[in-house]
């Protein structure tokens, strides 16, 4: 199955279920629809998000059209934008989430709490007169854009721009 087949399939059942789970809760309150498209929807939506991350725009874009319908379903927010919308409830962006999930998983593999070897994705750099702080990694030249889109790829320049403390 291709990797745009699969997207498609995953959005289109994401949207379904997402449906559903207003269908069932109109009649309630904005917050108790919101918690239930964070529990039942949003984990589908994020599943292995760290492995299969989307990087094509229309694929970004159909993931993210999944939370921006069901904001624009719930009642009292239809007339705002999506960034509104997400504003009024405190989320996030699905692409954001995805980033932040990237750089806990970075994290946890840096620092050792996840059973995976830090040798076989990345590289501290040996570059000592660095600003930010001192977990600084490698990276290395990509002749493919294929490989630039792997996790080990797209997590460094986030990574190394981190402050040395971060809330």
């Amino acid at each position: 199955m291709s990797r745009r087949c699969k997207c498609h399939k995953d959005v289109t059942s994401r949207n379904f279920f997402s449906a559903y789970v207003q269908r069932v809760y109109f009649v309630l309150l904005i917050y108790i629809s919101y918690s239930h498209f964070i529990v039942y929807v949003r984990p589908i939506v994020e599943y292995c998000s760290v492995v299969w991350s989307p990087s094509l725009k229309h694929d970004i874009d159909a993931i993210e059209k999944v939370q921006r319908r069901f904001t624009k379903r719930l009642r009292g927010l239809k007339t705002y934008s999506y960034s509104e919308r997400l504003r009024y409830l405190g989320l996030p962006s699905l692409e954001l989430r995805r980033l932040h999930l990237d750089l806990s998983f970075c994290y946890k593999i840096v620092f050792g709490i996840v059973n995976v070897s830090f040798s076989s994705f990345f590289k501290f750099s040996t570059a000592t007169s660095t600003r930010g702080h001192q977990y600084k990694l490698y990276k290395s030249h990509c002749s493919h854009s294929t490989r630039s889109r792997f996790f080990a790829e797209r997590v460094i320049n986030v990574w190394n721009c981190l402050p040395p403390s971060v809330d």
